[in-house]
């Protein structure tokens, strides 16, 4: 009998063992879902920024072409500080935050103060605990 439980617990933790190598077993529950997902490019983060400003303040078609072209601009110099997936730089988060006022400064030109606003108060729905102004472009 206990040969037979002994076996059968052995048996158990091989199992287990194997199959935590396994490559095909899906994370935990806990493990973060976006390490799957492809990684976007700045060009497709940066349409995606503006279609979510563009839902929000219905902008024209030149505002629209306009704030494309400062979020792919923004979102193409915080890939190339970030490193690629590579190891950036000491001084990058301070850059960024530079880079992200300096987006803000331009989208605030861009759009009507009416826009601006919806902007803004779309952005705190969203983003309820930061409690500050959401410049990271996201």
């Amino acid at each position: 009998m206990r040969k037979s439980v002994f076996l059968m617990f052995a048996m158990i933790i091989t199992s287990a063992a194997v199959m935590a190598q396994s490559d095909d077993n899906p994370p935990p529950a806990g493990a973060a879902q976006h390490a799957s997902r492809p990684r976007m490019s700045a060009t497709d983060r940066a349409k995606d920024a503006t279609d979510k400003i563009n839902a929000t303040a219905q902008l024209s078609k030149e505002q629209y072409a306009k704030v494309l072209d400062v979020n792919t601009n923004f979102f193409t110099q915080r890939e190339a500080l970030r490193g690629n997936g590579g190891q950036a730089s000491e001084d990058a988060p301070v850059k960024i935050k530079e880079l992200a006022k300096d987006r803000e400064t331009k989208l605030k030109a861009i759009l009507t103060p009416e826009q601006w606003q919806k902007v803004q108060d779309a952005r705190k729905q969203q983003q309820p605990h930061q409690g500050g102004e959401h410049t990271n472009g996201e």
